[in-house]
């Protein structure tokens, strides 16, 4: 139970920092992408590149977001992935 408990947060913790990186830069999906991303951190590996690769394409063909825009979309979710994964779960989880 604790287990779950541990990884429903760092899930959530995922979401938030998704939704705020995608909002910040005006995507207009940030909130589907961000649920996705919460629900994804679940899956393991393939789940965290599914996460960042899903929302690219929107970023990358709109004629509004620039290399910045990006970068932010790209980055910043996979960080919070990175984070969630390397330092956060093993600390979390090696507590349950």
């Amino acid at each position: 139970q604790a287990y779950i408990r541990a990884k429903v947060s760092v899930s959530f913790f995922v979401g938030v920092v998704t939704a705020a990186a995608l909002a910040a830069i005006g995507l207009e999906l940030w909130l589907v992408f961000a649920i996705l991303g919460f629900w994804l951190n679940f899956v393991p590996v393939i789940g965290t590149v599914f996460a960042i690769a899903l929302p690219m394409p929107i970023v990358l063909l709109d004629p509004d977001f620039n290399l910045a825009h990006v970068l932010v979309a790209f980055l910043v979710p996979g960080a919070a992935h990175a984070l969630a994964g390397n330092v956060l779960e093993p600390y979390l989880f090696g507590k349950t």
